[in-house]
């Protein structure tokens, strides 16, 4: 899975959180950078500072059951006004089928 989070400001922000982007009952299977973990289904991305038209990019692996997810992303940051924004990202579906075997 890959998240590209780019501030499209003046001004640099503080990168909180992204809710509902990992499919429930997913399991991490690769690394995350030092400053985000996974935390009750949400990435905490540990107040990251993000640059003025700058991009951060999040790699990282997941293994979960076979079915279709309906996601509604939604990433929390705070603007240098110190104000609590969200930015709602458009719905996605993913299918996840079975692995065949080798």
């Amino acid at each position: 899975m890959r998240l590209d989070l780019i501030n499209i400001s003046q001004k640099p922000g503080l990168l909180s959180k992204a809710e509902e982007i990992i499919p429930k009952d997913s399991v991490l299977t690769s690394s995350l950078p030092s400053w985000c973990k996974l935390e009750n289904g949400c990435l905490s991305m540990s107040e990251k500072r993000i640059e003025p038209f700058h991009v951060e990019t999040l790699k990282f692996k997941l293994r979960t059951n076979p079915g279709t997810y309906d996601l509604s992303p939604e990433v929390i940051y705070t603007d240098t006004a110190g104000n609590i924004r969200t930015c709602e990202i458009n719905p996605i579906t993913i299918t996840v089928q079975k692995e065949n075997a080798a």
